[in-house]
């Protein structure tokens, strides 16, 4: 239900929570087009919360649709620990090793041109310390290479701008002369292009195409009924994808006064036409590119699904009674593989939200300073886990305590402002996700 009553039988402190939510959600001039929100406690969902609208068709209300428990949203980047558990499952057949040289599973040389002796690792790709850089594109139509990204002379090289401390870069006079402190392992810049590498080794690796495999071994068994392709889904699920929305008048301008514009996902519960062609993908081969299946951000689904995830995690791998990942892997999963060091500055900090990357997660440490910083609320104290999303317009997270068992997972499915110039006060993260996050703490740790 779209759900705007108070529910009965409610606390204070649960009503507290719903009317921080709904204002969020109405700020004048700043309202959001839909938001899916859950709260967990004891390792599973207690409260919920959704508004808005998945569909959004003006004068049309048969298809004008509101934002349910069922909705899926496309959940950008909080894709990658899905990816995360599919690598740790392989971990666990002794398939793949994430410190082995990367390039013995892909069957061709990964290296940086600028440090050509360090191997990289899968799990510097999961944690964002390869030494691999986004540009223009990091995703290939399905009949391309992915060596294309890394090879002089293929379509998507771009100079060679892939890899840190390339002839371009920055303050690097070239691989001659790279910054030694660029090298693989041991500087973080967020990388997308290193999941469509995991993606595509996960595909050597088990021989099945990446979204079949992510659906039958990674989402089936955590009762989550979205996907990376939205070709899988049935007549039904379709007709429960939200589209992303932005306001605005033009491709490049935000307008606020403006109409709500689906920007990914507006397929309005009809099958969308074949592209880049059914052929294509029957033809595919697994392992030579999976960046199409976007594994860096391309799963569709809802709120609770999401929830189900950091249940299986808090519960080191264990959900409803069903074992997903060892205890073990779990918690190789959540160990640290860089923190970010000020006396170095060992670490591109963007937009200042990253201190602390794990595997395909990331840790808040309650930092606020010149940066930005990643404290979930202004008087701070509490620290989580997890993973946040945006992109598309989607802004998004889902962080978890394991000690506590507390956790939230909130989907916003577009801002009618461009979050860039609502900022938040004491944190790197946006207006929105500043407040619903410091709603949901406050509710979780009173």
């Amino acid at each position: 239900m779209n759900e705007r009553e108070q529910p009965a039988g409610r606390g204070s402190a649960e009503r507290a929570l719903y009317d921080r939510l709904d204002r969020i959600a109405a700020i004048p001039g700043a309202e959001l087009s839909g938001l899916s929100f859950v709260a967990m406690e004891e390792g599973r969902p207690t409260i919920e919360r959704y508004l808005g609208r998945r569909r959004i068709v003006e004068g049309e209300p048969s298809l004008d649709l509101p934002v349910t428990a069922d909705t899926r949203f496309r959940v950008a980047s909080i894709s990658k620990p899905f990816v995360g558990v599919a690598c740790m499952l392989l971990v666990e057949e002794g398939l793949l090793d994430l410190d082995a040289d990367v390039s013995a599973y892909l069957g061709w040389p990964l290296r940086n041109p600028a440090f050509p002796e360090l191997p990289i690792t899968p799990g510097m790709l999961l944690s964002h310390v390869s030494s691999l850089r986004d540009v223009e594109r990091y995703t290939l139509p399905l009949a391309r290479s992915l060596r294309e990204f890394f090879e002089p002379g293929g379509e998507a090289w771009e100079g060679g701008a892939h890899f840190a401390g390339h002839a371009g870069d920055a303050g690097h006079a070239g691989h001659a002369g790279a910054d030694p402190r660029l090298a693989p392992g041991r500087f973080y810049e967020y990388c997308n292009l290193g999941f469509g590498v995991m993606g595509t080794v996960i595909e050597r690796l088990s021989g099945r195409r990446f979204d079949l495999f992510m659906r039958e071994r990674v989402l089936a068994p955590l009762g989550v009924g979205g996907s990376f392709n939205v070709r899988l889904f049935s007549d039904a699920e379709l007709e429960n994808l939200g589209a992303i929305y932005r306001k605005g008048r033009g491709e490049a301008d935000w307008d606020p006064a403006g109409p709500w514009v689906a920007q990914v996902d507006d397929l309005r519960g009809v099958r969308p036409s074949a592209d880049p062609g059914d052929d294509v993908i029957a033809a595919y081969l697994p392992g030579g590119n999976a960046t199409w299946f976007s594994p860096q951000g391309g799963l569709r689904a809802s709120a609770r699904e999401v929830a189900r995830l950091a249940a299986m995690l808090m519960n080191e791998g264990e959900l409803d009674g069903v074992r997903i990942l060892r205890p073990e892997s779990v918690r190789a999963m959540r160990a640290a593989r860089w923190t970010f060091d000020r006396t170095t500055m060992n670490g591109a900090l963007g937009s200042g939200k990253s201190r602390c990357s794990a595997t395909a997660l990331f840790r808040t440490t309650d930092s606020k300073d010149e940066f930005g910083g990643n404290r979930l609320r202004e008087s701070g104290g509490i620290l989580m886990e997890g993973h946040h999303g945006d992109a598309y317009g989607l802004l998004g997270g889902m962080l978890f305590d394991p000690a506590a068992r507390k956790g939230f997972v909130y989907l916003i499915s577009g801002t009618a402002d461009d979050p860039e110039k609502r900022r938040g006060r004491f944190s790197s993260y946006s207006l929105w996700q500043e407040e619903i996050q410091a709603a949901a703490v406050d509710y979780l740790y009173p």
